[in-house]
C-alpha cells in the first residue's frame, strides 16, 4: 500500500531536456522547493526534478541577498555551457555590475528610453540618435585586473531598429573605461559625454552595413570617450574577423568584449554571434587595469538602436588556500573563479 519508489536514475541537463522533448511532457512548477518537474508514464509513472533558468534565478538570488560569497556546484557538468546554457546568462546577469536601475547618460541629441528601472532587472535600451556622434555611458564601482588570469566581461545583444542603407566601417562604437577620478553625472549637452575627456580604456568600432572590426586603447581626448582613434590611441588590431561583414540587417546580435590581464598587459578578444572578430593584445605601457564606465555610440550616420542584456561582469583567479577550505567531492577538487568582491559589489548609479 501507498507510494513506492521502483528506481531512480540521475541524468545530465542535456538528458532531461531530450527526455522532455521525446515524452512531449509539460513542465511543471514546485512552489515550495522554487523547482521545474515534469511526470510522464511509459507504463510505469515517472517524476523528473531538475534545474532551469527560473530555478537558477530563485537561488542565486537568496545567495545574492544573504551576502554570501559565491555558489558551488555538485558537478561541473551541471553547469557545463554546452549541457547547461540557461546557467550562465542568468548567473552573469544577476552578478552584473550594472542592471536596469543604472542611470544612462546621453550626449545632446540621443535620448535613451529603458524598459525597467527597476534594480535587478536586465539592461533594455533603445537608444535614439540624431545626426553626429551620439553616445550614452553608465558607472559602475571599479573592477580591476590586478593578477594575471583576471578576466572582465562586456556582453549585450543589439540590434538596429532606423537607418536604411547605412555602409560605415565603424558606425557602432561601444568600450570600457576608467574615469579618471570623474564619474559621468549629467548629460551633455554637446557631443562629448559629460566628464569623460579624461578618460581611458578599451574602445571598440564595428562595421554598420560594411565590414570593420578595430580595438583601440583610447587616451584622455577633448572629444571625449568613443570619439575614435585620435593622438592618444593606441591601434590594437583590426580585421573583418571569419567573414564579419557588419550588422547590415535588423537581427538580433549577441556581442561580447572579454579583458584578461596578462603578465606584462591586457589581452581583448571581442565576439560577434560566437565568432572571434577581434584577437589582440595591449602590451605597451599604460595598458588600462580599472574600469568603471561603460559606453556605447554611432559615428556621423544617424541610426536607432536597441540594447539589451547588457552585464559587467568581473572574473578573478583563486589565491591558493589552506586545503581545509577546498572541496573534495568524488575523487574530484573542484576549483571555481568567483566574481570580484563576491558575488556582487556594488552601489546605486542613478
Amino acid at each position: 500500500g501507498g507510494n513506492q519508489v521502483v528506481d531512480t536514475t540521475t541524468l545530465y541537463l542535456d538528458g532531461i531536456t531530450q527526455l522532455q522533448q521525446a515524452q512531449s511532457a509539460t513542465e511543471q512548477w514546485d512552489a515550495t522547493s522554487q523547482t521545474p518537474f515534469f511526470t510522464y508514464n511509459d507504463g510505469q509513472s515517472h517524476q523528473v526534478w531538475y534545474e532551469n533558468a527560473r530555478s537558477y534565478r530563485q537561488k542565486l538570488k537568496l545567495a545574492l541577498n544573504e551576502g554570501l560569497q559565491g555558489v558551488g556546484a555538485w558537478s561541473l557538468r551541471y553547469t557545463d555551457r554546452e549541457a547547461a546554457p540557461a546557467f550562465w546568462p542568468v548567473y552573469e546577469s544577476l552578478t552584473s555590475h550594472v542592471d536596469a536601475g543604472d542611470r544612462w547618460y546621453t550626449t545632446s541629441d540621443t535620448t535613451v528610453t529603458r524598459a525597467s528601472t527597476t534594480v535587478g532587472d536586465a539592461v533594455d535600451l533603445t537608444v535614439n540618435n540624431g545626426s553626429g556622434l551620439e553616445r550614452i555611458g553608465a558607472n559602475f564601482d571599479t573592477l580591476q585586473l590586478d593578477d594575471a588570469g583576471d578576466r572582465i566581461s562586456l556582453k549585450f545583444d543589439m540590434k538596429r531598429l532606423t537607418g536604411g542603407s547605412i555602409s560605415d566601417s565603424t558606425g557602432f562604437r561601444f568600450g570600457l573605461y576608467n574615469n579618471g577620478g570623474t564619474p559621468i553625472t549629467a548629460d551633455s549637452t554637446s557631443g562629448v559625454l559629460q566628464n569623460t575627456t579624461d578618460d581611458t580604456g578599451y574602445f571598440i568600432e564595428l562595421g554598420v552595413g560594411a565590414a570593420g572590426a578595430t580595438a583601440s586603447r583610447e587616451g584622455a581626448e577633448s572629444n571625449g570617450i568613443l570619439a575614435g582613434p585620435r593622438t592618444y590611441n593606441v591601434a590594437l588590431g583590426s580585421g573583418s574577423g571569419a567573414g564579419f561583414a557588419g550588422f547590415n540587417d535588423t537581427d538580433l546580435h549577441e556581442v561580447t568584449l572579454l579583458l584578461t590581464r596578462l603578465t606584462n598587459g591586457i589581452h581583448l578578444i571581442i565576439e560577434v554571434d560566437g565568432v572571434a572578430v577581434i584577437d589582440v593584445s595591449d602590451t605597451t605601457s599604460g595598458y588600462v587595469t580599472d574600469l568603471n564606465i561603460v559606453a556605447f555610440g554611432i559615428r556621423e550616420i544617424a541610426y536607432d538602436y536597441w540594447l539589451g542584456n547588457v552585464r559587467v561582469n568581473a572574473y578573478t583567479v583563486p589565491n591558493p588556500e589552506p586545503a581545509s577550505s577546498m572541496l573534495l567531492t568524488a575523487g574530484m577538487l573542484v576549483l571555481a573563479t568567483r566574481p570580484a568582491g563576491g558575488l556582487r559589489r556594488r552601489s546605486r548609479h542613478r
